[in-house]
């Protein structure tokens, strides 16, 4: 029902007769299930002081498996402060725990946590292992709600690997299973994920269909989860379309809404996609403005966030005259974006790359970067960035 006072004054209940009936296995449950609480209702530091005493209960009554699980709680909580090496060393140790004791649902829980870390800091090989690992675990014992976690996970590593024809399979996949178990909350994912890859995919309007129907069910749950997401996705399709007003607000609704949540990395996206959507209509002053917020805290970020923001920065850098400098800060990026595998992102670096060389005069070479770009977006099905490629062409053309 909501009510954390009354649900943490029956755990603390629990937890006295625990200790006064000398339970001691019960009484690191207990605490375990407030540190649940606490963490649900955002006070992390609270959260983390009660699994540090539950897993101390543990060590005591030498339950290995338990002092994994906790550990593995206490490892989530720290890498969404940031601290992401300290984070993956502890799930690497749960995993050894948890493959020599056995437990297979405890080994796919935290072999996909450590596909969510991999993932973000742009080990998308050692990801996709990992959730591939969870996925064929949870199939075979029938746990359907992680089952669609996992198809979503490796469709979201598909997308950043330029691949919309393997994303949409696992992504209508996740849906059907979703509306199977009446999950409203995993149907609404699993839509905002067939939105974007329909917009990838050149569909724009099955894109804005799928993108609405995520956005009421998230509304009718009285959600909000998905919803900086699905307004980010929304901000993309509206760039794309040279829509630039609509992609301001649908990307300050996304921005605010991270901003909200605690996710800097979203925030960040969202901004950059704002900078960008400002320099379309010709405002560089408002464009810098965006990027102004993010450039102290750039070194904290993700890969894929950064990689954002040097598009936006490459494209403000363009539109003020500095035309060598963004061609290089581009050529960079695009080389840090082959090496972490991330191909969707570097192929909308040739994008800026094509748009930046035609704005700074030099039609020949932005000719052939489009040229080669366009038949690797038809190739690989993105009809999307295809289309956004031969408009661009056209106004080489023109020139």
């Amino acid at each position: 029902r909501g009510d954390l006072a009354e649900a943490q004054r029956f755990l603390q209940e629990a937890e006295a007769l625990s200790v006064a009936n000398g339970f001691e296995r019960e009484r690191a449950a207990a605490i375990n299930y407030q540190a649940w609480i606490l963490q649900d209702h955002g006070d992390a530091e609270a959260a983390l002081a009660k699994l540090r005493e539950a897993l101390a209960v543990y060590q005591e009554t030498g339950a290995t498996a338990s002092q994994a699980r906790v550990t593995s709680s206490i490892a989530g909580i720290i890498y969404q402060q940031g601290r992401r090496d300290e984070a993956r060393a502890m799930y690497e140790e749960c995993l050894r725990i948890f493959e020599a004791v056995g437990s297979a649902s405890s080994l796919a829980h935290t072999r996909n946590n450590l596909a969510n870390l991999l993932s973000d800091a742009g080990d998308l090989d050692g990801a996709a292992r990992m959730y591939a690992a969870a996925l064929a675990t949870w199939q075979e014992t029938g746990e359907k709600i992680k089952v669609i976690a996992a198809l979503g996970n490796l469709a979201d590593l598909d997308v950043t690997r330029a691949d919309p024809v393997s994303a949409a399979r696992r992504y209508e996949e996740a849906l059907a299973m979703s509306r199977a178990i009446g999950h409203r909350g995993y149907e609404a994912w699993a839509l905002l994920g067939c939105g974007d890859v329909a917009r990838l995919a050149g569909r724009p309007a099955d894109a804005r269909r799928d993108l609405a129907a995520a956005l009421a069910i998230e509304a009718a749950i009285g959600e909000h989860t998905e919803v900086p997401a699905i307004h980010l996705t929304l901000a993309r399709l509206e760039l794309s379309e040279n829509r630039p007003d609509a992609a301001e607000a649908a990307a300050a609704r996304a921005a605010a809404g991270f901003r909200d949540d605690g996710r800097g990395d979203g925030a960040a996206t969202a901004l950059a996609l704002s900078a960008r959507a400002a320099l379309l209509r010709g405002d560089a002053a408002a464009a810098d403005k965006c990027l102004a917020d993010i450039r102290s805290s750039l070194s904290d970020l993700q890969p894929s966030a950064q990689a954002e923001v040097a598009l936006a920065e490459a494209e403000l850098a363009a539109a003020r005259g500095r035309c060598d400098s963004a061609r290089r800060n581009l050529e960079k990026q695009r080389a840090a974006l082959a090496r972490l595998g991330f191909r969707l992102l570097g192929l909308e670096c040739d994008w800026v790359l094509g748009r930046i060389e035609l704005r700074c005069g030099d039609a020949a070479a932005a000719e052939r970067t489009l040229r080669v770009l366009r038949a690797e977006a038809v190739r690989r099905g993105l009809g999307g960035l295809a289309e956004q490629t031969t408009r661009l062409m056209g106004e080489s053309a023109d020139r």
